[in-house]
């Protein structure tokens, strides 16, 4: 008679224990694809959370000395090589007279090894003038994405790389694209 409750209850679980295993498998794999991050992963976004929300929105440069090597290199698509902590310091404060309200926020943060990629999106009014500048005013709203790789060495940013789309922030500040005139000689 225990026999037959066993073969009763086998037919009944025959069909469940592919799914059961389907799903324990599953659940070990959600586990391993979601690795945690480490300690130092953790401190690289940190410090980069800092960069974007009390440097670059706040205009606050007295921290920037805690987060930039003095050696500081930046790459961007809108300028040449900016090379040194004062240089950096002359960039962000000169985009805060531009554009006071620029706020970015943080979309996404990966870390692979000490290089951290920032994918961020921000808007802001260029409502300012830079004193070495004849560019007026536009008063016009953008918005904008684009992403940064910090690469850190000794918990400081050595090296920045900023990427975006300047062509596209140029059409929303009302500029527009004039092709070059053709040459008689062509």
């Amino acid at each position: 008679q225990g026999m037959c409750i066993i073969r009763r209850l086998h037919k009944k679980f025959y069909y469940l224990l592919p799914v059961i295993a389907l799903m324990a498998f599953v659940v070990c794999m959600s586990g391993y694809m979601r690795q945690k991050e480490s300690a130092p992963q953790k401190e690289l976004k940190a410090k980069v959370r800092r960069i974007v929300y009390e440097v670059w929105n706040k205009g606050n440069t007295d921290v920037i000395d805690e987060l930039y090597s003095t050696e500081v290199v930046l790459q961007s698509t809108s300028s040449k090589y900016i090379n040194g902590l004062e240089a950096n310091i002359r960039r962000l404060e000169n985009r805060r007279i531009l554009y006071p309200d620029i706020e970015f926020t943080i979309n996404e943060m990966i870390v692979k090894g000490n290089t951290v990629m920032l994918l961020w999106a921000c808007k802001g009014t260029q409502t300012g003038q830079l004193p070495t500048s004849s560019v007026k005013p536009t008063y016009k709203h953008f918005r904008l994405t684009g992403c940064c790789f910090f690469h850190f060495e000794e918990e400081k940013v050595v090296e920045e790389w900023e990427i975006y789309d300047r062509l596209t922030l140029m059409q929303q500040l009302g500029y527009k694209l004039v092709p070059p005139k053709q040459n008689d000689n062509n």
